[in-house]
């Protein structure tokens, strides 16, 4: 057998030359567009060209990077072994960061954004991929998996994480052993489970925002039985002030629960049984308003017919109200969720391999109503300035799904394997109400959206150990998606109130967004087979190049709130993504450096966006569709540097060029350009960390996070454009004798203000040559401001 190279002899010189040849000409483009791409493809040359002899045989010291056992691959394997862009993160790393929501997570994960369009609706975007229409017909891009389950609706995805064993973020699509909905990536939360020790956990937190009270407690309950349970219960002040209805908003009380119970039926037959319970209320919800236009309102009247909306009585221009997070949102608003899920795993080992079954139910009621505007009415009936958008969602949603797989034995060595059965059942019955005031005008029209989804999947992928360098992975999965679709338009509004309405306003009220009222159901089906190849090499126990191909699907749909009969009934094609990557995964100087780094390509194709589209009468209207293509491609890089025992270095970075190449939708409405930039995907990321232990009683982290300039449109609206912006968080530990702990924490120390996401008010295409600023408002939900306080935690037991 062939002896792997030592770290010092000439091969990673070689190799780093040959590797350099590569990479070189696959990221030139990126790096024309950022010189980042060329800084990370010079550390990975500099590595694999070096000559290594850090220390002298025999001198190795005891400490090392820790080993990340992941299950990405559906078994459990060391992170650093896998052909896969993943970044997982420890108990530890959950613990000191305050990992508790999903814009958490971003922020150590390279090329992740996460918006907050509302607090219980937030916006996933993996590579510049990514989906924000939140109605029944349509999937997310971005998908939250809780130990395997999958969670269909993003409003469901909220909740607090805590008791957590670890996370694992999959970058790029993960079609073959995920299946549909996952064209940008997943994110994987893995709950602690229940041990054969007693103990429990407490931990209460005091902030300038935050209330929070948690809890955990394991038992040995029988020779063959443990339990776990834990519980999290949060109060938050709001960061909004409304300078409009004198209020403060957003505030939150929330509180979910974990029950866990754990069976050794025998040596070869396992099962966990899991409960979960969440419940959100939050007290106002508002969002803040700007005034894009730059232009003067003779301009607007000229080429749009009309002076501005947005202005005052006497007709000058509306200017919101200063500070970011000041509002004037007419309406106080509110947002309820509950959440209950009840899933097993049963997992039975025979000698020809490992049977995994999972079963699942879950269920999450949401009811919203907010201010989709947020600016301040002035005035009254004819005399009334403004724009007042009140949105009502009401949504119930329900899933039973189940997976069944059969997975090769662990001891095998030259063929691994893994097939699978997968079933689900979605019941999504979501009621958009809204009461609109613009001008002299008001509509109140509800959209009742019904969908059935049905999905089944056949998929399977091996690992062949070609020698004892070379492993070759494949795979693929079947896809069959159905979704029954009824949707019902209908006026709130009584005879009566029309009525009244029309003597107030001196004109009778609409129904807009809509134009008819209506009552269709359709039905569509759509199939898939996504394969998998990927090809890594050893070039030592501690180094492993890869290149991947893949394909992701998500599945089609049908729009929410169309204007009319025939646009409702007018299905958007599945959007599905190919990806090509090359990357490394190595570990230096003892395994005291670990430094990671991908280069990908992505063709993103049928993507599904809300445009303007020209229905076969001629008549335009807004609804969502397949509005085109666009390539992406970039460079990540991930690190950790161990230079004493005691001091640990860590950070990542992604650079991106994330472009549409093409539009679907030819007419002078269209805002969907080619050579625009994908939204929420920023030319460059990237986050830096110093973890210290003092001493073994005392320690510190800090963590920096940039986050590069982006829109959030796929027309580069300037009002929603986010100018780039930086967080600095730091955590201050000290444990005490008896199992105390006391912890300084604090987020966003520099008070960044900064948009979360945003919504633009956008001008036609068909003024483009005209000269005039491109968007004369934004909708935005900031992020948030800068947070501290201090965590004392007890531990009881083992």
């Amino acid at each position: 057998m062939t002896r792997l190279p030592k770290l010092g002899s000439s091969f990673p010189r070689v190799l780093g030359n040959r590797v350099a040849s590569i990479l070189l000409p696959v990221g030139r483009n990126v790096m024309r567009k950022n010189k980042l791409y060329f800084l990370a493809l010079s550390m990975i040359y500099g590595l694999l060209s070096t000559n290594y002899a850090f220390s002298e045989p025999g001198a190795k010291e005891k400490f090392e990077i820790e080993e990340v056992i992941v299950t990405a691959q559906k078994r459990a394997e060391k992170s650093q072994d896998i052909p896969i862009a993943i970044s997982a993160f420890s108990q530890q790393v959950i613990k000191k960061t305050r990992m508790y929501t999903l814009d958490d997570i971003a922020q150590l994960t390279p090329s992740f954004i996460v918006g907050q369009h509302t607090p219980t609706q937030p916006e996933l975007s993996i590579r510049g991929i990514a989906s924000t229409d939140r109605e029944a017909g349509s999937d997310r891009s971005v998908v939250v998996f809780v130990d395997e389950v999958y969670i269909g609706r993003a409003g469901a995805s909220t909740f607090d994480l805590f008791d957590l064993e670890r996370i694992e973020v999959l970058r790029g699509p993960q079609g073959t052993l995920y299946g549909k909905n996952v064209t940008g990536g997943a994110v994987n939360i893995i709950t602690a489970k229940p041990t054969d020790q007693n103990e429990t956990r407490l931990l209460f937190t005091a902030g300038n925002y935050d209330l929070e009270a948690k809890g955990m407690f394991n038992r040995v309950l029988s020779d063959n039985i443990n339990g776990r349970i834990t519980f999290s219960v949060r109060k938050k002040d709001g960061i909004y002030q409304n300078v409009n209805l004198g209020k403060t908003s957003n505030g939150l009380e929330s509180f979910s629960g974990r029950a866990q119970f754990a069976f050794l039926i025998s040596e070869k037959l396992r099962a966990l049984l899991t409960f979960e319970l969440s419940s959100d209320d939050i007290d106002g919800v508002n969002n803040k308003f700007f005034q894009g236009w730059e232009n003067s309102i003779e301009d607007f009247k000229q080429y749009v017919g009309s002076a501005p909306p947005f202005r005052n009585l006497d007709g000058t221009p509306f200017e919101p109200a200063a500070g970011m997070y000041n509002s004037e949102n007419n309406i106080f608003g509110y947002a309820n969720r509950d959440s209950f899920a009840v899933y097993s795993r049963i997992t039975a080992d025979r000698d020809y391999g490992t049977w995994t079954f999972i079963p699942a139910y879950r269920s999450n009621d949401l009811n919203e109503y907010r201010d989709g505007v947020g600016m301040r009415l002035r005035g009254s009936g004819a005399n009334s300035r403004g724009f007042s958008s009140g949105r009502a969602n009401d949504e119930y949603y329900d899933a039973v799904s189940l997976e069944l797989r059969l997975s090769s034995p662990q001891e095998s060595r030259r063929l691994t394997w893994i097939s699978g059965l997968y079933y689900i059942n979605e019941d999504i019955d979501r009621t958009q109400t809204f009461s609109r005031q613009l001008g002299n005008g008001y509509s109140a029209p509800s959209f009742a959206q019904a969908a059935v989804n049905s999905g089944f999947g056949i998929f399977g992928q091996a690992t062949w150990a070609l020698n004892d360098r070379f492993n070759l992975t494949f795979g693929g999965r079947y896809t069959k998606d159905t979704k029954d679709w009824d949707l019902d338009v209908t006026n709130t509004l009584s005879a009566q109130e029309q009525a009244d309405l029309t003597d107030f306003y001196g004109r009778p009220p609409s129904i807009a967004p809509a134009r008819q009222l209506y009552s269709i159901s359709t039905s569509k089906s759509w199939t898939d087979f996504s394969p998998k190849v990927a090809l890594d090499y050893k070039v030592n126990e501690d180094v492993m190049l890869y290149a991947s191909w893949a394909e992701g699907y998500k599945s089609g749909g049908f729009p929410g709130t169309p204007s009319t009969a025939v646009a409702a009934l007018i299905s958007f094609k599945p959007e599905t993504v190919t990806s090509t990557e090359v990357g490394i995964k190595s570990q230096w100087y003892d395994r005291r450096v670990q430094f990671n780094l991908n280069l990908f390509s992505m063709d993103f194709k049928e993507m599904q966006q809300r445009d303007t589209i020209m229905l076969p009468d001629g008549t335009a209207i807004g609804t969502v569709s397949n509005v085109g293509s666009a390539k992406v491609k970039g460079v990540e890089v991930e690190f950790i540097i161990l230079p004493t025992e005691d001091l640990t270095l860590s950070g990542s970075l992604s650079v991106i060029d994330a472009t549409v190449t093409q539009t679907n939708i030819s007419n002078n409405f269209t805002t969907i350009l080619a050579g625009k930039d994908l939204p929420r995907s920023p030319d460059n990321t990237f986050n830096l960390a110093v973890d210290y232990a003092i001493s073994p009683a005392w320690g510190f982290r800090v963590d920096y996070r940039h986050v590069g300039d982006h829109y959030f449109d796929l027309n580069e609206n300037i009002a929603g454009f986010q100018p780039a912006y930086n967080l600095l968080s730091a955590r201050l530990g000290f444990s005490a004798p008896g199992g105390w702990t006391i912890a300084l924490w604090g987020k966003n120390l520099t008070n960044e203000e900064y948009m979360s996401t945003a919504q633009s008010f956008r001008t036609p295409r068909s003024l483009a040559s005209t000269g005039l600023q491109n968007g004369f408002a934004t909708v935005a939900f900031m992020g948030q401001p800068r947070t501290y306080g201090v965590t004392v935690t007890k531990q009881f037991g083992n």
